[in-house]
């Protein structure tokens, strides 16, 4: 089942100073520590940096998210597009932040540039 809540989303749109927000639902498989894919469409999660893939800190970091994820729904509400044009989003599996988990055990930090220092502070 594909769950798609959408508010005006700029899929066609090159402007983006206006607030807008997709909701897509479902199950995620990690591409890498950073990014997981939700019917096709790779999401981008915010507010963290992770390792580059081929190290093994960011091989740790994917293989972290991808236990995560398995076999269970994710839910990512998007908060940005990446110049790619890649969704960014905050994603749950039930009521947890995917996000705090990875940062947790150390396969990533707060990215202080984008979170503004949300993953930063005790939740």
């Amino acid at each position: 089942m594909v769950v798609l809540s959408m508010t005006v989303f700029p899929f066609g749109a090159p402007d983006a100073s206006e607030p807008r927000s997709l909701t897509i639902e479902g199950q995620a498989k990690a591409l890498s520590g950073d990014t997981i894919e939700i019917w096709g469409h790779p999401i981008r999660l915010w507010g963290i940096r992770v390792a580059d893939p081929e190290s093994e800190k960011g091989r740790k970091a994917t293989q972290h998210l991808q236990r995560l994820v398995a076999g269970v729904t994710v839910r990512c509400r998007t908060v940005d597009m990446t110049s790619l044009r890649h969704l960014v989003a905050q994603c749950y599996v039930g009521e947890i932040d995917i996000v705090r988990p990875i940062i947790e055990v150390g396969y990533a930090e707060d990215d202080p540039l984008q979170s503004n220092g949300y993953y930063a502070r005790p939740n």
